[in-house]
């Protein structure tokens, strides 16, 4: 029988603390407004023992994600190889600075900023949290017990859309979960995804939060009882947020939105009714990323004045709100290309190469499939990999093992897309990891 083995750990930053998310502000952390948390699952049977774990942070980075599986092999055995390390990806939330590296997306600083001064600033931290979620992983690792699983579906309606095209856009509203019912009757482990960008909150705050992520969380530990214990896991949601949804970017709208993705968690966990014992495999591939290479910085600041000059005339038209609001986030994604033009050859090194290899996992617990990449997806990809794949039971999972910014359709590079100005990959990388994605479920 499959045996389960979960641990959540506080990781909530200190004071002072670096904080990520919205790059183009300058911030640290000055209070908490909920508590932030690693979480951490293990699966065994009698062949092979595999781990899926879940910070509720913006984004992990490849090096600490391999520094923390390292730790966690040390202390429990399970290979590097079979751990997935992610995050779910609320932006008011720490952030920590990796060494450069050619495998790895360059920190945006604020200008006048020195990358190697943050690096020892929030090298503290990395060491932290690299202690704690062995630890959490150690101590799950020593509590497995058997568990039958059951899996649910819902679409769910009034917190996501697609933030390009709101009205035609496509997106994929499928909540997922997965639940673990313990033998021994103790409290039962879910295993959550759902596509959305969880910035609900204040872009300016400097209170730490788990957004939309603590707030649902919260809600299903509320109904379902404080032992309960999720992992949730961030979807396709690159061209998906709460944009149109949302009344205004507060923390009240964080609590809002929370118990209605909440109670439509319980809702899915709670309708489970038949549970089957199951068992699991783990296999890990590469994809080839061609790079999409930064040119000069005069070229960028040439880039940024159009994207601004489109942005005035719209604003001078009178032109719907949607669509001026997404020219503000297109003019915002020149600036950030710039930023990252102006740093040193030594912080682009990931731009020096025409190509780079990225990691990517499999996971199947009996007819469920979870696929792990390092990047915020485009709705299309998840719902093409579905599509053609022919299979019901597909769930994508983003921000693992790394981070490598976003991987736009062709679509976002056509529309000069926010994310297109900061994708990693070139037009046509989507249907490079669509092929992955396809491979590794035949494999699994």
């Amino acid at each position: 029988m499959l045996l389960i083995g979960t641990h959540a750990v506080d990781i909530t930053p200190k004071i002072g603390d670096m904080m990520g998310g919205y790059w183009y502000y300058d911030k640290r952390v000055e209070g908490v407004r909920d508590p932030i948390f690693a979480t951490v699952l293990i699966m065994e049977i009698p062949d092979l023992i595999c781990s899926v774990i879940m910070l509720d942070e913006w984004i992990i980075d490849n090096q600490l994600a391999n520094e923390i599986k390292r730790a966690i092999e040390k202390r429990t055995g399970i290979q590097t190889e079979n751990i997935a390390i992610g995050t779910n990806h609320p932006h008011c939330s720490p952030t920590t600075i990796p060494d450069a590296s050619p495998n790895e997306f360059p920190m945006v600083v604020m200008p006048g900023d020195d990358p190697d001064a943050l690096r020892q600033e929030t090298k503290p931290r990395r060491e932290r949290l690299v202690t704690l979620i062995s630890a959490a992983s150690e101590i799950a690792n020593q509590n497995m017990i058997p568990c039958k699983v059951g899996f649910g579906k819902d679409i769910i309606e009034g917190i996501a859309l697609n933030r390009n095209d709101p009205i035609n856009g496509p997106i994929d509203k499928e909540l997922s979960v997965v639940r673990f019912k313990p033998e021994n009757g103790s409290a039962p482990i879910l295993m959550t995804n759902f596509n959305v960008h969880p910035t609900v909150g204040p872009p300016a705050t400097k209170l730490v939060s788990g957004d939309l992520v603590g707030a649902s969380k919260a809600l299903v530990k509320q109904i379902m009882g404080n032992n309960i214990r999720i992992i949730y896991t961030s979807g396709a949601l690159g061209d998906v947020s709460t944009r149109f949804t949302r009344k205004e970017n507060s923390f009240a709208e964080v609590d809002r939105l929370g118990r209605i993705l909440g109670l439509e968690i319980v809702k899915s966990a709670e309708l489970l009714t038949k549970f089957t014992e199951m068992d699991i495999n783990f296999i890990n591939s590469e994809m080839e990323l061609h790079i999409n290479q930064i040119t000069d910085l005069h070229i960028e600041k040439q880039k940024l004045e159009e994207a601004n000059k489109l942005l005035e005339n719209a604003r001078n038209s009178n032109l719907e709100s949607a669509y001026v609001k997404k020219l503000e986030d297109n003019a915002k994604g020149a600036l950030f290309r710039t930023r990252i033009a102006a740093l040193s050859k030594k912080e682009q090194m990931i731009f020096a190469n025409q190509t780079a290899k990225v990691p990517l996992q499999a996971l199947r617990i009996g007819n469920i499939k979870f696929l792990f990449a390092p990047f915020e997806i485009y709705s299309a990809i998840a719902l093409n990999v579905k599509k053609y794949s022919n299979d019901p039971n597909v769930i994508i999972v983003g921000h693992t093992n790394g981070y490598l910014s976003y991987i736009p359709t062709d679509y976002g590079f056509r529309e000069k897309n926010y994310e297109s100005f900061i994708a990693t990959g070139v037009r046509g990388s989507d249907k490079v990891l669509e092929n992955a994605f396809l491979d590794l479920l035949s494999k699994v």
